[in-house]
């Protein structure tokens, strides 16, 4: 028995609560056994408190004890597998559509990302945004080439249901010690008439999020991803005709003036 395989038999015995492989490996005692369950619910109970730290409007909008039990199941499909926590729930908002029950699930998972997109924000380095004077400074004949990417607090969000305005809520409502802290919100969700379409942002410690048209969400989604300025400009052909450049020229000034972009090339 290596140490290596040790640190394994007590991994799998810590993440899965089977002790069988360490049962193998080790003899346990009934005192070994017992500091092993305490491994196992302090393991359970730090990533629970990492979850809820992540997500306290989702917490809110599902209730205590639904979220806790949510969670649980969210734990055994997904353990941790870093050292580091910051990362850790990455996956539930897909997550959220195959195992909540008795909730709108569309709306869950739309919040939970929402959430996550928020905290993300938060932490999230400065970058270093383009000016517009620095973009005036750029001979117009090689706009057609210039390329941008998101600062690295800035992402798109798209919704179709009321996860925003449940979120704005909530988090309004978090102040109201009168609301026992257990007790789902008596919130209806409802399915959007049309997509909305947010950006989200931190300007110095403060994220904000705001929404935008579908055109120009579209047209920045291609600047996000790295098309070239004249492919920008290319779609908006259709409805704009020889102002096609002139609409995204304006669309990129108020970005740049937001700093939500970095300069590429």
């Amino acid at each position: 028995m290596t140490l290596h395989q040790l640190q394994r038999d007590f991994q799998y015995a810590l993440i899965e609560r089977n002790v069988s492989a360490l049962q193998e490996s080790t003899a346990l005692t009934e005192g070994t056994e017992l500091a092993l369950s305490i491994y196992q619910h302090a393991y359970r109970v730090r990533l629970r408190d990492a979850l809820r730290s992540h997500y306290p409007i989702l917490e809110k909008y599902l209730g205590r004890m639904a979220f806790n039990a949510y969670v649980d199941g969210y734990i055994s499909r997904y353990p941790s597998r870093s050292v580091s926590l910051t990362d850790y729930g990455d996956q539930l908002a897909a997550d959220c559509l195959a195992h909540l029950n008795d909730v709108d699930v569309n709306t869950a998972s739309e919040l939970a990302a929402f959430e996550w997109l928020l905290g993300r924000a938060f932490g999230a380095a400065q970058g270093a945004p383009v000016t517009v004077a620095q973009l005036s400074a750029i001979n117009p004949i090689h706009w057609a080439g210039l390329r941008f990417t998101p600062v690295p607090s800035v992402s798109r969000h798209t919704v179709t249901t009321s996860a925003v305005t449940i979120w704005r809520q909530l988090k309004m409502a978090s102040t109201d010690t009168h609301s026992p802290p257990t007790a789902a919100p008596p919130i209806t969700p409802e399915t959007a008439d049309t997509p909305t379409h947010w950006v989200i942002a931190r300007v110095d410690l403060d994220v904000r999020f705001q929404s935008i048209p579908r055109e120009e969400a579209s047209a920045l989604d291609r600047v996000l991803s790295g098309s070239p300025f004249a492919e920008v400009c290319e779609p908006l052909a259709a409805h704009h005709g020889e102002e096609a450049a002139r609409v995204a020229a304006t669309w990129l000034k108020r970005w740049i003036e937001a700093g939500w972009l970095e300069l590429v090339s």
